[in-house]
């Protein structure tokens, strides 16, 4: 039995303490639930994601038994995600099995998150969990050789969110239309295969539409073909798109050799000037657009101020100056601007106030995203939705955000 003397400091400490004792009520039916809350240190991790998260609150009423996630919530290597995916596989099936696994790790990785867990350790391992999926999916598609998969965006980065899209660009060896055929089929089957709701939601919101071409273009492209389209056709914001270029599945040697060649692309040894007015051109319509829209303000991703303002920034000096410092090369954005203040060409007291800010911004959209699982940017209007953000984040009130 839950005791009241266990469950009150818990409920205290929950971002919204009333949503966490009616949540906690729908789980703890369950007899097993029951057992698992009692033991160790679940209680109080799962009364503070229950008092935040809807999204998890579904989960676990739907899967008692996967309350047990948070008796061991600890980061989990890329092999052991591997060999927990494969479990999934074995006993759901492929659709089942890969949108139950990444609900089960992200569950852990939001228990931990709202327990005070770095943003670098976060985005570390909602990454990995995309790639263990990424790679299964090619495996089940037969697509683990003469094909990559390449990672752009925050998948590029390493740095994703609980519900960013999955940017990617597919690439195979080999050429013909016989092969151009069955490669972009098999890539289609991927697609869905991670991407079409099921009962078990999605297991990746993936999103090829930065591939040469857009959407009109052809879903995956030989080598030659790739390179070619960059060197000769791409726009400035689609080599800026490169910077986060990374082989995250598929054929790991034909994905190096990708990014190894497209280096020169990205940052060419002469830089136009209209290139770097080009980036500015981008960053300015997306603000007019954003302002227009009202949400200037309150949202943390394209909002004044926010999340995309720093990576612009970032971008930006790479480049600039990446053509001659290759180690200024990194998809990261917190990691290529810790270079960039490593190697002076940012201020050490601009580069920590630039990092500590989009820390704080990226905990807040992560704890946006929490709640439902669905892709959002925006402070809640609601003030008892922001008081209750406020609370997730250690603030008092809502107006201290």
């Amino acid at each position: 039995m839950l005791s009241r003397e266990a469950l009150a400091p818990a409920l205290a400490e929950a971002p919204d303490p009333e949503l966490a004792r009616v949540a906690l009520s729908r789980v703890a039916q369950d007899p097993g639930a029951r057992a698992i809350l009692v033991a160790g240190d679940v209680l109080p991790a799962a009364v503070r994601l229950l008092g935040f998260s809807t999204a998890a609150a579904d989960f676990l009423a739907a899967h008692p038994e996967e309350l047990a996630a948070l008796a061991e919530p600890r980061p989990r290597s890329p092999a052991e995600l591997a060999a927990e995916l494969e479990g999934d596989l074995a006993a759901l099936g492929p659709a089942d099995g890969l949108r139950r696994f990444r609900r089960r790790a992200l569950l852990r990785v939001a228990a931990r998150d709202l327990g005070g867990a770095s943003l670098e350790e976060v985005v570390e391992e909602i990454t990995a969990v995309a790639e263990a999926c990424l790679g299964a999916a090619c495996r089940l598609r037969g697509l683990s050789e003469g094909f990559a998969v390449i990672g752009l965006g925050k998948l590029g980065g390493a740095e994703l969110n609980y519900a960013s899209d999955v940017d990617v660009l597919f690439v195979h060896a080999g050429g013909g239309s016989g092969r151009q055929e069955g490669v972009e089929r098999e890539a289609a089957r991927l697609i869905r295969l991670l991407s079409e709701p099921t009962q078990e939601g999605v297991a990746l919101r993936v999103d090829p539409t930065l591939r040469p071409g857009g959407r009109r273009g052809a879903l995956s492209r030989s080598l030659d073909a790739t390179l070619a389209y960059y060197e000769r056709e791409a726009a400035t914001w689609e080599r800026q798109a490169l910077i986060k270029a990374r082989p995250v599945a598929g054929d790991p040697a034909l994905g190096r050799e990708l990014v190894e060649r497209l280096a020169d692309v990205v940052y060419p040894a002469d830089l136009a000037p209209a290139a770097i007015d080009e980036v500015r051109r981008v960053k300015v319509r997306l603000e007019e657009y954003v302002r227009a829209r009202g949400k200037e303000a309150v949202e943390v991703k394209r909002g004044r101020g926010g999340i995309r303002d720093v990576e612009f920034a970032v971008q930006l000096l790479q480049l600039v100056h990446g053509r001659r410092d290759e180690r200024l090369r990194e998809p990261g954005t917190l990691r290529a601007l810790a270079v960039l203040a490593e190697e002076g060409y940012v201020a050490e007291e601009d580069a920590a106030a630039l990092a500590d800010a989009y820390r704080f911004l990226r905990r807040v959209e992560h704890r946006l995203q929490i709640v439902r699982d669905l892709q959002t940017h925006e402070l809640p209007a609601d003030p008892r939705a922001l008081e209750r953000l406020a609370r997730s984040l250690g603030l008092a009130r809502g107006e201290d955000l």
